[in-house]
């Protein structure tokens, strides 16, 4: 007799930061309140173009 085993832990599932904080979170009241731009000159000299080691967002 054959049957096909189930695996719960096989199951995928994709999420967004957007999807786990709430709306009312205080990191996205931050978020709207502090410009955080400042942080992509003060790292880029620890990330390289030509290298694979490029900044992500």
């Amino acid at each position: 007799m054959f049957y096909k085993e189930t695996h719960p832990n096989d199951e995928i599932i994709l999420n967004t930061l957007s999807e786990l904080v709430p709306k009312d979170h205080l990191l996205r009241k931050i978020d709207k309140s502090i410009d955080f731009n400042f942080i992509y000159e003060i790292t880029s000299p620890y990330y390289s173009h030509t290298n694979g080691r490029n900044s992500l967002d």
